[in-house]
C-alpha cells in the first residue's frame, strides 16, 4: 500500500484550546458550561472569586462516566482532569447571592472533530516509520561497535600506532551515530 506524501507534524493532531471567562451568577441560578470531550483529553481549570465579597460559591464538575467533584469555592479552585470515555464534561456554579466569578480553562490532547480515519492512519503510519528508523540506526550502531572491536583487536596484534589511530576513529564514528540517534528521538519526542 503506497502511502500520499504529506508533511504531517504530529501536533497536527493536537488540539488546544483555552477560555478565559468572567461571570455574573445569579442568586440561586445554576449557570453551567459544557464541552464534548474526548477520551485521553485533559481538562485544566482554575475559578476564582472576582467581586471579593464573602460566601460560598458551589462549584460541580460533571466528567462523562464518572463521579462528580464538588467544591466550595471560598477563594480559588485549581484542578486538572484526564478524560477516561468520551462525552460532554459539564461544569456548574450556584450561590445563595449575586456574585462575580473569574474563571479559566483549557483543553488539550482533544483530537479535532475534523480527524477522520485517513489521517489517523497516516500518522500510524509516520509512527511505525520513525520507530522502524530509529530501531534501524540502533542495530546499525551495535553492529558498528563489535566490527570495530574485532578490527581494533587485529590492529593491536600487528601494529600499536595504527591501533591509537583506528581506536579514535572508532570512537569518533560511535559517537557521531549515536549523536545522530539522540538527535532524532529528542526531535520526535519534542513533538
Amino acid at each position: 500500500m503506497e502511502m500520499e506524501e504529506d508533511d504531517y507534524d504530529l501536533n497536527d493532531f493536537i488540539n488546544e484550546r483555552e477560555y478565559y471567562y468572567i461571570f455574573f451568577l445569579e442568586r440561586n441560578v445554576e449557570h453551567c458550561y459544557s464541552e464534548n470531550m474526548d477520551a485521553g483529553s485533559e481538562f485544566n481549570f482554575e475559578v476564582e472569586s472576582a467581586d471579593g465579597f464573602e460566601g460560598s460559591v458551589y462549584v460541580r464538575i460533571d466528567a462523562p462516566n464518572s463521579v462528580s467533584k464538588r467544591y466550595d469555592l471560598l477563594d480559588q479552585i485549581v484542578d486538572r482532569y484526564t478524560i477516561d470515555e468520551s462525552g460532554i464534561l459539564r461544569f456548574c456554579f450556584y450561590a445563595h447571592s449575586n456574585r462575580k466569578i473569574w474563571m479559566y480553562y483549557s483543553i488539550y490532547g482533544s483530537m479535532p472533530s475534523n480527524t477522520t480515519n485517513s489521517d489517523l492512519t497516516r500518522l500510524n503510519h509516520l509512527l511505525k516509520d520513525v520507530h522502524q528508523y530509529l530501531s534501524g540506526n540502533s542495530r546499525q550502531i551495535n553492529t558498528l561497535i563489535h566490527q570495530s572491536f574485532i578490527h581494533v583487536n587485529l590492529l593491536l596484534q600487528k601494529h600499536r600506532v595504527i591501533f591509537y589511530f583506528s581506536s579514535l576513529i572508532c570512537v569518533a564514528i560511535i559517537l557521531s551515530s549515536m549523536g545522530q540517534v539522540y538527535m532524532v528521538k529528542k526531535l520526535f519526542y519534542s513533538n
